[in-house]
């Protein structure tokens, strides 16, 4: 449900794109052939528009040290409150236990690797109708960057709102222990 939220969101950001090139075009042709301008009475009044739907921006590349697990355990990270440890709710976390180190997501409505430096519209386009039944896991390397949907579930049961979260890891030490930069933006509502 949130993944069909966050699409008709990007649709709707994309048909807006699209009319303004449209408009751009049109614009260009007209001026190149003079009309007449219409009387002042005639000129139709500017209808209002409503302002789009814009993603606020909570947290904006705020760092956080991951530090490594001991032995085969993992480090778990929720995004929401920025805490990392070894509980249950979280977004994400890292292991070490089945190979290299990695990021393993499995607590969201959708994840997915990204070019480093997304807008959270960017994300959303790119979240837009993917759902991950399956954990997605990605080698831990600096550069990697990484999108994700809060899980639309565990926003209603806290009674929080739902997110865009983006994590871009910056550093991986020789302790194996990981520096990452977290993004988070509130989910805009959808009018019902």
């Amino acid at each position: 449900m949130g993944a069909t939220a966050v699409a008709i969101y990007a649709l709707d950001v994309a048909r807006e794109a699209k009319s303004a090139a449209a408009g751009a075009a049109g614009a260009d042709s007209r001026s190149a052939t003079p009309t007449p301008s219409p009387p002042p009475a005639a000129a139709p009044s500017p209808s209002p528009t409503a302002p789009r739907p814009a993603f606020l921006a909570e947290l904006v590349r705020a760092e956080l040290r991951i530090p490594p697990a001991d032995g085969c355990a993992s480090v778990f990270v929720d995004v929401d409150t920025m805490q990392v440890g070894t509980f249950t709710g979280h977004e994400f976390y890292l292991s070490s236990c089945l190979g290299p180190q990695s990021v393993r997501i499995d607590r969201t409505s959708g994840a997915v690797p990204t070019s480093e430096n997304p807008s959270p519209e960017v994300c959303a386009a790119q979240l837009a109708g993917i759902n991950t039944p399956t954990e997605l896991v990605l080698q831990v390397r600096p550069g990697l960057t990484f999108c994700l949907l809060t899980s639309k579930e565990d926003a209603a049961t806290q009674g929080i709102p739902q997110r865009i979260g983006i994590v871009e890891v910056r550093e991986v030490r020789s302790d194996r222990s990981v520096t990452v930069a977290v993004s988070t933006y509130r989910v805009p509502s959808q009018p019902t």
